[in-house]
């Protein structure tokens, strides 16, 4: 029942934070990390934590490629889907240690979370040192 209880109000705390994804959302799913009570709650919290960046990915390189030519374009979905195989890759590796045990989604979760965070960092530098004040060619 506690269980319920803890998913119940993980997705009411997901589907509040579900717009746009902000240091405060985040902050908020750190919080539910830390007090989460079960390895169930800390699984699904740390997934809660991974769709965040997941959005925070997306955004980031939509407005990038708002602000790349054919070109460019073509390039960054070619690095885009290099980049994707290597996280694929990683979280598999670093999760494989613990195969079959509860803590393994976490373990898939935390790494996919920090891969992903350092890629949205990555990310954000571009555009502010090459991208931002470049007009949009479409």
């Amino acid at each position: 029942m506690r269980t319920i209880i803890a998913f119940l109000c993980l997705f009411l705390t997901v589907a509040a934070l579900a717009g746009e994804p902000s240091d405060s959302n985040l902050q908020q799913l750190k919080n539910n990390l830390d007090q989460a009570k079960t390895q169930t709650e800390t699984n699904l919290t740390s997934k809660a934590i991974a769709d965040f960046w997941d959005a925070k990915l997306l955004r980031t390189e939509r407005k990038i490629e708002s602000r790349l030519n054919r070109q460019e374009h073509k390039k960054f979905l070619q690095t885009k889907k290099l980049w994707q195989k290597y996280r694929s890759s990683e979280v598999s590796f670093r999760a494989g240690f613990s195969e079959g045990g509860s803590i393994q989604p976490l373990i898939a979760n935390s790494t996919y979370s920090h891969i992903t965070e350092h890629r949205v960092i990555e990310l954000e530098a571009l555009y502010t040192d090459a991208l931002a004040g470049r007009a949009s060619p479409r």
